[in-house]
């Protein structure tokens, strides 16, 4: 089932692309995921492939296409979003917003999504930036969620966020909503990211 998606190159193992495939294809039917950091595709397509089977899935991916600092050999931007754009081809109900996480957010309507995966840059401030950008654009009781949970710097940003999360293989989740305290920070936050000049 998540064949295509272990044709591509990336750092998901079988098990998590299983999942993501699962938690896709249990959206309602016209599910509204952001992906946070697709890289070459690789779990953009577990998830797509799961969201094949609802009736009017959206799946935005998220990206700057530029890789993680300090990677060696990462292909030119240009040439990153074509692998990736390759790689995706034919999926009719993907979008891709390539440009940073907390600015990306804002083309996106508060309340609106079902499911957030955040699995872009990995160091503390990057996943609790992105965490807080993005929590307000979910639904009541949708999902959050995330990779490479066990990692350090990112199990230490969910859990400054979420005191109720559950992990399979490395992944987090959680529907569990930000505290008012977190909401304030988050506001703040956001409008001084979004200030900065590009």
């Amino acid at each position: 089932m998540i064949g295509r998606a272990l044709k591509i190159e990336g750092f998901t193992k079988q098990s998590e692309l299983e999942l993501l495939q699962r938690l896709a294809a249990s959206m309602p039917e016209d599910a509204v995921v952001i992906e946070v950091g697709s890289f070459r595709g690789r779990s953009t397509v577990a998830i797509a492939e799961g969201l094949a089977q609802l009736e009017r899935p959206r799946l935005v991916a998220v990206d700057t296409f530029a890789g993680d600092p300090g990677w060696e050999n990462i292909a030119k931007v240009d040439d990153a979003r074509r692998l990736f754009d390759r790689n995706t081809a034919g999926i009719a109900f993907l979008e891709v917003i390539q440009e940073e996480s907390v600015r990306a957010s804002g083309h996106i309507a508060d309340s609106s999504v079902d499911w957030v995966f955040i699995d872009a840059l990995h160091d503390y401030r990057s996943v609790r930036d992105d965490i807080r950008a993005w929590a307000p654009k979910l639904k009541p009781d949708a999902l959050m969620s995330g990779h490479d949970y066990g990692r350090a710097d990112v199990t230490d940003a969910v859990l400054a966020v979420y005191s109720n999360v559950e992990v399979e293989h490395s992944i987090w989740m959680t529907r569990e909503t930000p505290s008012v305290r977190f909401a304030q920070l988050l506001r703040a936050q956001i409008r001084g990211l979004l200030r900065r000049p590009r």
